[in-house]
Parts: structure tokens; C-alpha cells; sequence
């Protein structure tokens, strides 16, 4: 790390070398000063900074900056020294910052990109009533094609459906999927989808899913995207495969099963400032 004294100590070696007779032989300085390329500037051995905007006929070796004679430009030098100073004190100042400002729920990221992801497979039912008593699932708007569209183009209907742990709807309830459904489709029997999973009991409880994406309601078995979540689904990524378990034409009620693939991240493996 470079601190000021180091910073100071750099500047009287400076000094030292400004009193040398700048007609010396290039070969006989102690730095081993060689004529640089225009647009160079060499700070030390170990590093090369393109700056021919600012000074386009300067090299430095050692921390000594010389034009293409060889001789000091001590103005140039002290503005570069007094730039470098301010930026290498304002690191530990900014990682400090950075350290007291540093909570829990921002180290979720962190945690992600560490491998801390774990993956859930959640299984429910969904209680899709559309006729009959208790209907879940209304209809709040239609296009002027609606009712002579062979797939109900343009009509959009909302819900509030019942999950369950099992296919019988007086099964344990797990808990609520709201959302949109859009018949987005002129040619086949499709849906644009905007639902969110809330879990009301068991490991999950608290914890949203949502999922966003097509779905093509011909199909035995469809995928939908995981848009994301919330609680343990924080940062949640994955998809969704639907099925229609059952449909009850008559009373216009179906059941449907969902599996879904989603990321987590295990709290217990998160710790306050990360790892190191």
C-alpha cells in the first residue's frame, strides 16, 4: 500500500536527483534514464501509462520526469505527485466507507456470485374456478374480436386462484396465485402470463415466485420463465413446467399442476461482511 510517508521519502529522492548537471551522459545516470517514445511516461519499472494528452514530450524513470533531452520538468512532476497522493490516501477512506455501509441484504449478490445458490423444487396444485360458485378467475376486458376470435383474442382476465398440496381442492392450502392472463394469440390457444405465487405455509412461508412468459394451453406440458421473487426467492431465477391435471367442462373448474425450478439463497451461509 502506498502511504504518505513512502509518498514523502519518493519526493526528497526527486529532489536529490533535480541537482543533477542535466548535461551528464545518458549512460552514466544512476537511474538508467533512456530516451522514451513520445507519448510515454514511465513511473518506475513496473508500469506504463499512456498520457501523450497531457504530456505528450515527457518520460519519467524512478519518479523522475525528463523531456526527450533528458532534462527535468519539476512543474510537471509536482502535479502528477500531488495527483497521485490524493488517489492512493482516498482508498482507504472509500474501503472503509464501503465496509460501514455494508448490510445484510446487500451481501445477497455478493453471496450469489459465490456459489451460495441453492435450488428448490416446488410442487402445488392450482384451483382454477371459473364458473359455478367461489369463481376465482373474472374476466375485466375484451377486444372488439373477442367473441369471433376462434382463441378469445384480447380478452383479459384476473385471479386470485387457491394452491394446494394436493389435487383435491380441500386439500392442505399452501397459498395464493394472483395475476393476469391475456389470450395474446390470433392463430393458436396461447397466454401471456403475469402471475405471482405467494406461499402461506410450510418452508417457504412468507416468499413470493413470479413468472412471466407464454403459455401454450393446447400443449400436454408447458414452460414458463421465473422472473423473480421475493423473501427466500430473493434474486430467484429459473422455470416452471404446468399441466392441466384436470377440467371440468361442465362447471368450467380446473385443476392444474405446477413444478417449479427456482433459486435461493441459504441465509445461514451468508455472513455479515462476506467472505474473504
Amino acid at each position: 500500500m502506498v502511504t504518505l510517508d513512502r509518498i514523502r521519502a519518493r519526493v526528497e529522492e526527486t529532489k536529490q536527483l533535480a541537482t543533477e548537471d542535466p548535461e551528464m551522459l545518458m549512460e552514466a545516470r544512476e537511474v538508467g534514464w533512456t530516451r522514451p517514445r513520445i507519448g510515454w511516461l514511465k513511473l518506475n519499472v513496473d508500469a506504463a501509462l499512456r498520457l501523450a494528452h497531457s504530456f505528450p514530450d515527457a518520460a519519467a524513470i524512478g519518479g523522475v520526469f525528463r523531456n526527450l533531452e533528458g532534462k527535468l520538468n519539476m512543474a510537471k512532476l509536482i502535479i502528477v505527485i500531488l495527483m497521485l497522493s490524493s488517489f492512493f490516501l482516498a482508498i482507504p477512506s472509500v474501503y472503509a466507507r464501503k465496509q460501514k455501509g455494508s448490510e445484510p441484504k446487500t451481501l445477497w449478490f455478493q453471496s450469489i456470485c459465490q456459489g451460495k445458490e441453492k435450488i428448490a423444487k416446488v410442487h402445488f396444485y392450482v384451483q382454477d374456478i371459473l364458473g359455478g360458485e367461489n369463481v376465482t378467475v373474472y374476466e375485466v376486458a375484451r377486444a372488439s374480436i373477442t367473441s369471433n376470435s376462434p382463441t378469445t383474442f384480447g380478452q383479459v382476465r384476473v385471479l386470485d386462484d387457491l394452491l394446494t398440496a394436493e389435487p383435491d381442492i380441500n386439500s392442505q392450502e399452501i397459498g395464493r396465485v394472483q395475476g393476469l392472463i391475456t389470450s395474446a394469440d390470433l392463430e393458436t390457444s396461447a397466454l401471456a402470463m403475469n402471475l405471482n405465487f405467494i406461499f402461506t405455509a410450510g418452508e417457504f412461508n412468507g416468499s413470493t415466485i413470479s413468472i412471466l412468459g407464454r403459455n401454450q394451453i393446447e400443449d400436454t406440458e408447458r414452460e414458463l420463465p421465473v422472473a423473480g421473487g421475493t423473501g427466500k426467492f430473493r434474486f430467484g431465477r429459473g422455470y416452471a413446467l404446468t399441466s392441466t391435471y384436470s377440467y371440468d367442462a361442465v362447471t368450467n373448474y380446473g385443476v392444474l399442476e405446477y413444478t417449479i425450478y427456482v433459486t435461493y439463497v441459504d441465509e445461514s451461509a451468508i455472513s455479515l461482511f462476506g467472505d474473504r
